[in-house]
């Protein structure tokens, strides 16, 4: 079953999304030691993606996107409580999240 979903190109493509949801929920923004395993299943997922499924030619860019606002979302979810966020609607916490992560790290750590 999983052999008939690899050899399809829809196939790909949702195991490729699955996989960059997993990765970028599972990836920390705030510590430097934690991406270094997201940063190595990216790297070798981009070759692979270039190598062997090349009759799926936007695996590659649906992973990475997929992958960016997966960590995002999960960054935005962690620092929820800091007091830059808390009154703001869930679409531009997620903006503020993007455009200032340290300033909302920051203030998220003295919020504790």
């Amino acid at each position: 079953m999983l052999n008939q979903l690899i050899e399809s190109e829809a196939g790909v493509y949702l195991l490729t999304f699955l996989l960059a949801l997993g990765v970028g929920l599972m990836s920390d923004t705030a510590s430097r030691g934690t991406w270094i395993g997201p940063l190595l299943i990216t790297g070798v997922f981009v070759v692979l993606a270039a190598t062997v499924f090349s009759d799926a030619p936007w695996a590659a860019p649906i992973y990475v996107i997929a992958y960016v606002i997966a960590a995002l979302m999960s960054e935005t979810r962690r620092l929820a409580r800091s007091p830059l966020l808390v009154s703001e609607p869930y679409w531009k916490k997620i903006v503020l999240t993007a455009t200032h992560p340290r300033k909302i790290r920051a203030a998220a750590r003295t919020a504790k």
